[in-house]
């Protein structure tokens, strides 16, 4: 059944600017912003999805300024925006100045990944952070949290796999130990940040654990952004459908038509971004260990 026809003509115009409103706010760039502490590994990360030359350094802080990314999605046609920020805790003089531009990054972002060292028990001053930017509040929203570096976590030696001999790319994973541990990591994290699910909710908690260096679960990095993208840029049209000046014999049939237009949308939202996952997918790290 077609509501559209069945709506007056005052609700067909209404919907008619739903649809356009939801077709320029669809339109819009998606923003990833890449937070954490300084030396986590946050543009390397992009790096390594995205083949970029992001400035690293092992000793001193690179990034001061926040540094975009944007890719071109060839199944969304659509750019989608990674923003590498600075680094918290880099010094005193700094942070104030991070701070701001952190929660102007958070309201204006539909994803925030947020790097924590994965050999690392210290998250005090990331869970305080994270508390003043949300201003207490328990909701930690759009941030999904990735713990990097996981090749320096490793109980047993990572593996290998050599069936038909030495490939030109490789793609490495943990060893048994190694897996069990970094399990265990991620269940830290979780309680710590109290990144778990609401009861009765089957959505899949973060982190997701990966390394640069070993282009280890990329594709699970990009996974992870592409599901928040279908989750909450969604939430960015909802604004604009509102009823309250409508026939209200109308009201009904015009709230299931637009929930039809924005469920389709999002549909659309997670099948779009399907290239760049597949890309991080296809690009194990080459023989020799490349930075």
């Amino acid at each position: 059944m077609n509501l559209y026809q069945h709506l007056s003509e005052e609700a067909q115009d209404y919907v008619d600017q739903i649809r356009d409103r939801l077709q320029a706010e669809a339109a819009k760039p998606l923003t990833v912003a890449v937070m954490g502490q300084t030396g986590v590994g946050k543009s390397s990360l992009i790096n390594a999805l995205f083949d970029t030359r992001l400035p690293t350094d092992p000793v001193r802080p690179c990034t001061m300024e926040p540094a975009e990314v944007t890719v071109e999605s060839k199944s969304a046609r659509h750019p989608l925006t990674f923003v590498d920020l600075p680094g918290v805790g880099e010094s005193a003089a700094a942070d104030p100045r991070y701070f701001t531009m952190y929660r102007r990054f958070l309201d204006a972002a539909d994803v925030v990944l947020w790097a924590v060292h994965a050999d690392s028990r210290s998250l005090a001053g990331d869970v305080a952070l994270i508390h003043r930017l949300l201003n207490g509040a328990p909701d930690l929203g759009k941030i999904t949290f990735v713990l990097t570096k996981a090749d320096l976590v490793h109980a047993d030696p990572w593996i290998v796999p050599l069936e038909a001999g030495l490939p030109a790319r490789v793609t490495v994973q943990p060893g048994p130990a190694t897996a069990d541990l970094l399990a265990q990591k991620i269940r830290f994290v979780r309680e710590t940040f109290g990144a778990t699910p609401a009861a009765g909710s089957d959505e899949v908690v973060l982190p997701i654990a990966c390394s640069s260096v070993l282009r280890y679960n990329l594709a699970g990095v990009m996974t992870a952004v592409v599901d928040r993208l279908n989750a909450l840029a969604i939430r960015r049209l909802i604004p604009h459908l509102r009823i309250d000046e409508l026939d209200l014999a109308d009201a009904q049939d015009v709230l299931a038509t637009t929930d039809v237009m924005v469920l389709d949308l999002q549909r659309r939202a997670a099948l779009r971004f399907a290239d760049l996952v597949a890309g991080a997918l296809a690009a194990p790290v080459p023989v020799g260990g490349e930075q």
